[in-house]
């Protein structure tokens, strides 16, 4: 069974490793999980302790702000318990106040935009070249 606790900054550095090329290979952890460690956000690990994902909400202000999500291979491998822990993550930023919640997805990540799209986020545009690699992303939210 995989267990969930507050996301600390240092989780970042370690679910990083894990994800050498995410963002273009690019990602400042100490930086993103500084900002990251600010809002509600938590950390999975599985049976043997190791750090499978992360993410949370950076809030831009009242009742709006960034969600963010780092999966390895491990935990999108478990897509029940990923379902299951997302489902309640958004419901608890509901409860918290937020009615608009908003993700950058790259475009080159087919399986992300689903994921997405699944949890009823919409495409409200492109940013081009906005990933550290140069490559577009979708601006896709959702209303709670």
């Amino acid at each position: 069974m995989i267990t969930m606790r507050k996301f600390k900054a240092e989780d970042l550095a370690e679910v990083s490793k894990q994800m050498p090329n995410a963002f273009g290979g690019g990602l400042d952890t100490a930086k993103f999980g500084a900002v990251y460690e600010k809002g509600t956000a938590y950390t999975v690990r599985n049976e043997a302790g190791v750090i499978i994902g992360c993410g949370g909400v950076v809030e831009h202000w009242k009742g709006v702000g960034e969600i963010w999500m780092y999966p390895t291979k491990a935990i999108l491998a478990r897509k029940n318990e990923l379902v299951a822990i997302c489902k309640a993550f958004l419901a608890e930023i509901k409860k918290e106040g937020y009615w608009r919640g908003e993700a950058l997805v790259n475009t080159k990540h087919v399986e992300h935009y689903r994921f997405a799209k699944a949890f009823l986020f919409k495409v409200e545009g492109k940013q081009r070249k906005k990933a550290p690699d140069g490559s577009d992303c979708y601006m896709m939210a959702r209303i709670f």
